[in-house]
């Protein structure tokens, strides 16, 4: 194998003889950093091992190129746009291919046509084994057809040899593009971590759960709303909740959902019953919430449901016991004053004969019940003369 190099031979690795400035432009900055991420991260997709640059993280520029003199104006150009870098070149696949794998790339610069190797190929090999590393093709033809061969194989940019100055703007572009690559895929990372968590907390939640269309149909629903009902998921999908609603429930429960839908101001729970697919009819306390897309409209709603059919069933209890507790109190308020109606009777008859009343503390308590009644308040009892101290004068 063989590699030109400028400075180190054997390893196949040069210095750009370029000064380090005291602060770099911020666009560089930005771009150095986003150049030196899988260096950073320590790995390439597709790669094993430590990818650390051998000078303190500096980009390493991989260039495929078979003329000394392009490969000397390319690598000018990349100082120019990066700052110090560490540059390794090869003009052939086996070359190619190694360098992948043992200098690891975090730019690759590839000439379009060469005796021994051609840029396509190298694109190809690229995209199969380092997918993330940034691909320039830079080619002397300016053949329109060449350039969309190169963006539709996958090059992220190409440039044309007449106008290498393009290549510093191409470079930034590139890494912007890393950028948002990089972002979108941590986004689609964090998105799908979500969603696990999400599924995990709606499938395996030991209270029912379901995920309900805006026109009442079931979209998703977990294992415990199936055993909870008693059909299987597949027997739920697509169908509108009204259809194993009670009866006597289904316009409060469509009633809520509507409101919520309309943005109206309503409460999320409610009970209501539902009837199984055997027949029985089960209270549920609901909780529901709207969620809505991207764009703020409503999309489906997320409710949760947990069986109260005991519950309901001791209150029902409560409620009968309280019942027959009141009923037998007025029974007894009853008892009470048909006895005592009696006595009063039976103490009529006594005085009647002239004989003692038989029950005295009746009399008791009917003269001291209408002594009550009959008290008089300070401001009805008539005046005593005055001057009658003994208490004995006229009453007015």
């Amino acid at each position: 194998m063989r590699l030109e190099t400028s400075a180190v031979v054997g390893h196949g690795v040069w210095h750009c003889p370029v000064a380090r400035t005291s602060r770099s432009p911020p666009v560089v900055r930005l771009a150095r950093e986003i150049i030196g991420q899988s260096n950073r991260t320590g790995r390439v997709p597709g790669n094993h091992g430590e990818i650390m640059s051998k000078s303190d993280g500096m980009p390493r520029v991989l260039i495929v190129e078979d003329d000394p003199a392009d490969a000397e104006l390319c690598e000018l150009e990349v100082r120019r746009a990066l700052g110090p870098c560490e540059f390794q070149r090869g003009q052939t696949r086996e070359e190619f291919l190694a360098a992948l794998d043992g200098f690891r790339p975090s730019l690759i610069l590839s000439d379009f046509a060469m005796p021994l190797f051609d840029g396509l190929t190298a694109l190809k090999l690229a995209i199969k084994h380092v997918p993330e590393t940034p691909f320039i093709l830079v080619t002397g033809s300016t053949n329109e057809d060449t350039a969309v061969e190169c963006m539709k194989t996958g090059a992220w940019d190409y440039v044309i040899k007449e106008n290498l100055k393009r290549l510093g703007p191409a470079i930034h572009g590139v890494l912007e593009q890393k950028r948002l690559r990089m972002e979108r895929k941590q986004a689609e990372a964090a998105l799908r971590e979500s969603e696990e968590q999400f599924r995990g907390l709606f499938e395996k939640a030991p209270i029912g759960k379901t995920l309900t269309g805006l026109d009442g149909r079931f979209l998703k629903v977990n294992a415990t709303f199936c055993r909870m009902v008693g059909y299987s998921e597949k027997e739920l999908l697509g169908l509108e909740f009204t259809s194993i609603t009670h009866p006597e429930d289904v316009a409060e429960s469509r009633t809520h959902l509507d409101l919520q839908a309309s943005g109206e101001a309503g409460g999320n729970s409610f009970e209501k019953r539902y009837i199984t697919k055997a027949g029985q009819v089960i209270w549920v306390a609901v909780n529901y919430v709207l969620l809505r897309n991207a764009e703020g409209k409503p999309e489906f709603f997320l409710v949760t449901f947990q069986e109260i059919t005991a519950l309901k069933r001791a209150e029902a209890m409560l409620r009968e016991q309280l019942d027959e507790l009141h009923r037998w109190q007025d029974v007894m308020l009853d008892r009470e004053d048909r006895i005592g109606a009696l006595k009063r009777e039976v103490n009529e008859l006594c005085r009647r004969v002239g004989d003692p009343v038989r029950y005295p503390s009746q009399d008791e308590d009917d003269d001291s019940a209408m002594s009550s009644d009959c008290r008089m308040t300070g401001d009805d009892r008539p005046a005593i003369r005055a001057g009658d101290a003994d208490g004995k004068g006229r009453v007015e």
